[in-house]
């Protein structure tokens, strides 16, 4: 009897100990993520259920992925096999997690591939693509997609030209409802921007319009480098990714400074500064970028702004320019317009093709032209048709500065023919005395006229023998020494001389080009200075050297003479 109850007592406790568990299961995370998903009706299992196929609750996982209630089933692990199966599905979510930060990089990869799609500079015709969607349109026998916010440059084949565009984004189809290729007429270097022109629902509509003017509290700069560039405008940095347009909020009534940057880059070194530049309230602005060479062989690459519309909507038109092509194998480029301007760039040719160059203005005298900022900004060259020849619209060039005689045509002329020759004051003077004989006759209103004119020659030589010894005057700074070189040839020589033995740094690039008699004087430091002379004309060039002494004057010619023994031959000569 005994042994009887105790029997029927394990019994009861066996049957307890079970229905907990049993209770367990019933909420069992299969269940949980039916619920969930929303795609079936919960579900508690007994103990005689089978669990279902994965098949129906994969649909049900992957809604999962983005949720986090599932995450804690640790508690359930010491289950049966039915939780130990569910809790292998919300384990594989961690996976699905990291696909979203694989995703992440993805993106950045596309973004830099975007910047290499739209790595060329902007220009021609600009269609600029404003929508928050990739657009499409059809010119000129070609199709082109522009990703959103992004622009392209068009080279037109005449002056017009119509572009087809498709009037919804281009990831829609021709058959779609409501899409259809919108024509528009194009201008040639015009600028052009794409917007929605409708919204309905999800769907735009888009259009094409000329670009206009921002906001009056607004400017707008369109990246037309190629590259991605940063600038600092209201104290606050910014990136503008190529071919992107950036708007920016300022204060109409505050003065609008924007930082650019300027690098100096030699080698693998590069060395950078910020330069303000003035901007105007209203205003849409290209950036652009001008790479010049520098001293020592390296390159000056600077970015600046170019006005693209007004505040009042008018399109900015660039300035009149004019294609040359170089007669020699290498240009000079120098900071004003003049040989007493220091050399600020080259232009050379290859073996196959001249250099070229752009140019956009004249000085007043039409002996020098102004390159474009793209090759040196406010820089010279010479006009001189032996060495350059252009092409284009001359006439409409501008003039920068104002003419030295304004009376008559003929002593401009003569000006003009007697400019390069700057040291032969003598042979100079007769051709500019009529220049100064007015000036005279303005001085002494009182003598006849034929006085004046008879005196003035003597006025004009008196200042030219006066000017002529100016260098020998100023003495010689103690411890450096003086040299005046002088060419002697009948041709253009360029005269170089080292920075290292020179004490001034207003002429970086040590080269002075000196037209046949012209000279230039330059503070050396005494003992033994080595310096080249060369020439266009055959290609001649030569080394030399020479000893100074501290404080001495010393007047250098240079020229070349033919060899007396070896033909074609000619050597470089200094007394």
């Amino acid at each position: 009897m005994k042994t009887a109850s105790i029997y029927a007592f394990v019994l009861m406790a066996i049957a307890m100990t079970a229905t907990p568990v049993l209770a367990a299961e019933a909420v069992s995370p299969v269940a949980a993520v039916r619920t969930t998903a929303e795609q079936t009706q919960t579900e508690n299992l007994t103990p005689n259920q089978q669990l279902p196929t994965p098949t129906p609750t994969l649909p049900a996982s992957l809604s999962v992925r983005q949720r986090q209630p599932l995450t804690p089933t640790g508690s359930l692990t010491s289950t049966v096999g039915v939780t130990l199966t569910a809790a292998v599905e919300v384990t594989t979510t961690a996976a699905l997690t990291d696909t979203t930060g694989a995703l992440t990089e993805e993106t950045a990869l596309d973004d830099a591939a975007l910047d290499e799609a739209y790595a060329a500079v902007l220009e021609g015709t600009i269609i600029a693509n404003r929508a928050d969607a990739p657009i499409r349109f059809f010119v000129e026998g070609r199709t082109y997609e522009v990703a959103p916010l992004r622009s392209i440059g068009l080279t037109l084949l005449r002056d017009t030209a119509v572009l087809n565009l498709f009037n919804c984004e281009a990831t829609k189809d021709d058959s779609d409802a409501g899409c259809f290729w919108d024509p528009y007429l194009l201008l040639r270097d015009g600028f052009y921007e794409v917007v929605i022109g409708q919204q309905l629902g999800q769907d735009i509509l888009l259009s094409l319009r000329t670009a206009g003017a921002p906001p009056s509290n607004q400017i707008w700069i369109q990246n037309r480098t190629g590259e991605r560039e940063t600038v600092i405008v209201n104290n606050e940095l910014f990136e503008i990714a190529p071919a992107a347009v950036q708007e920016f909020a300022i204060d109409e009534d505050a003065p609008v400074i924007v930082q650019l940057r300027t690098c100096i880059n030699a080698g693998e070194r590069s060395i950078c500064e910020w330069t303000p530049q003035g901007a105007e309230a209203g205003f849409y602005y290209g950036l652009v970028r001008t790479e010049t060479p520098g001293p020592s062989n390296s390159q000056v690459t600077a970015l600046a702004l170019q006005a693209v519309i007004a505040s009042s909507g008018e399109t900015v038109k660039p300035p009149p320019q004019a294609f040359c092509r170089l007669r020699v194998p290498t240009l000079n480029v120098r900071s004003g317009p003049g040989l007493e301007f220091p050399i600020i760039a080259k232009i050379r040719g290859t073996d196959t093709e001249p250099g070229s160059v752009v140019v956009e203005a004249f000085d007043s005298t039409k002996t020098w032209m102004q390159v474009t900022e793209r090759v040196a900004r406010d820089g010279w060259v010479t006009a001189n048709p032996e060495f350059i020849l252009c092409d284009g619209a001359l006439a409409d060039l501008p003039v920068i500065g104002q003419p030295v005689v304004e009376a008559t045509p003929e002593p401009t002329t003569a000006q003009t023919i007697a400019a390069p020759a700057e040291t032969p004051v003598a042979a100079v003077a007769p051709t500019e005395a009529p220049t100064t004989a007015p000036t005279a006759v303005e001085a002494a209103p009182q003598p006849p006229a034929p006085a004046p004119a008879e005196a003035a020659p003597t006025e004009v030589e008196t200042p030219a023998e006066q000017i002529t010894p100016t260098p020998e005057v100023a003495e010689v700074p103690e411890g450096l020494a003086r040299i005046v070189v002088n060419n002697g040839f009948d041709q253009t020589i360029r005269f170089t001389l080292d920075q290292r033995y020179r004490p001034e740094r207003d002429n970086l690039s040590g080269e002075w080009d000196l037209e046949p008699g012209a000279s230039v004087t330059i503070l050396v430091y005494p003992g033994s200075i080595a310096f080249s002379a060369s020439s266009a004309w055959r290609g001649l060039s030569g080394n030399a050297e020479l000893v100074l002494n501290e404080k001495e004057d010393r007047a250098l010619w240079i020229t070349f003479v033919l060899d007396p023994i070896e033909k074609d031959r000619w050597n470089l000569i200094y007394y």
